[in-house]
């Protein structure tokens, strides 16, 4: 086995094991879309590695698994708890992706409102929305790069993101 194939042995058992244990208690998928989320991270390491996340989200506690996962695959996580910071932040470093919750606090909409602000300030980045319960009806929104409930689609829609800016 090689060095890097043993690596992506380490990473893929890694990931698995964490999202074994965020599914009890978060909605991560089933055991196939688990390990399939696993198989990925140990595929995409040299595309994510030194990417740089900014994660907004006003009870950051609940990224715990994301954040943990992220980081072990080489990947920068920033967190901060509202828009106005998260603005400030995007203003001073660069970051290729950014995930929101859609709702912080009592303000249903702070999500698309950080989308919307940062759009008119010309920050680009793929968006990509946690919420508490996923409506697929509701669609995803305007300009976002996508929306999920689940912990598996999040990394998967991170992956996408920086497999399509870095890749």
């Amino acid at each position: 086995m090689t060095k890097f194939s043993a690596f992506g042995v380490e990473i893929q058992a890694s990931v698995k094991e964490e999202l074994d244990r965020a599914a009890e208690v978060a909605p991560s998928g089933g055991e196939f879309e688990r390990q399939q989320t696993a198989r990925r991270a140990a595929r995409v390491g040299s595309v994510v590695m030194g990417a740089r996340l900014l994660l907004v989200n006003d009870i950051p506690a609940e990224m715990r698994t994301p954040i943990s996962i992220f980081r072990s695959l080489g990947i920068a996580v920033d967190v901060e708890t509202s828009t106005g910071k998260a603005l400030s932040r995007l203003g001073a470093k660069g970051y290729d992706v950014v995930i929101s919750d859609m709702r912080r606090g009592s303000d249903h909409s702070a999500g698309t409102t950080l989308l919307r602000e940062m759009r008119n300030r010309n920050h680009l980045q793929p968006v990509i929305f946690t919420v508490g319960r996923y409506e697929p009806e509701r669609g995803v929104p305007a300009y976002a790069f996508g929306i999920t409930n689940r912990i598996d689609e999040m990394i998967h829609l991170v992956f996408d993101a920086l497999e399509r800016t870095r890749g």
